[in-house]
């Protein structure tokens, strides 16, 4: 195997005050498709193959929950675990397993060293009815992470 990476940016996961209201926002504004609403979080989609490309889950204030990276199966898994959990300055490192949501999947999480959570999973099950739409989402391209020091 080639050195494991990740592949792509999978989803965003949001903590939100008012999940209905955000949920209501990001599919009227954003024109995402609410796909499902469980334990309280939302699930929204693009026109893309993944499950979801975007999570609301109710909390008291606006923040980030999870950002969720692809990987292309489960031995590129295991080895990025395995190279999470070495390195210097990580937080917790959890997984990997088979995951609990929208499309399941294999993946793992950490903690980075600025403490955000990452997500990285693989053999989530795509949507069959992808395609573009020029007024819709299809993926999520990229996503913006400050840091501290630099």
């Amino acid at each position: 195997m080639t050195e494991p990476r990740v592949t792509a940016l999978r989803s965003v996961e949001f903590g939100v005050r008012d999940v209905d209201a955000a949920a209501s926002f990001y599919s009227e504004v954003w024109n995402l498709t609410p796909v499902v609403k469980e334990d309280g979080v939302v699930y929204l989609r693009g026109t893309g193959p993944e499950q979801y490309i975007l999570a609301l889950h109710k909390r008291p204030q606006a923040e980030l929950v999870r950002i969720n990276f692809a990987a292309p199966g489960e031995a590129e898994i295991e080895a990025l675990h395995a190279r999470a959990k070495a390195w210097p300055g990580l937080g917790e490192v959890d997984g990997p397993m088979s995951l609990d949501r929208p499309g399941g999947g294999y993946g793992f999480a950490f903690k980075d060293v600025e403490g955000r959570n990452i997500g990285v999973i693989a053999g989530v099950q795509e949507h069959a009815d992808a395609g573009h739409a020029p007024d819709r989402p299809f993926k999520l391209s990229h996503c913006v992470l400050n840091t501290g020091d630099t």
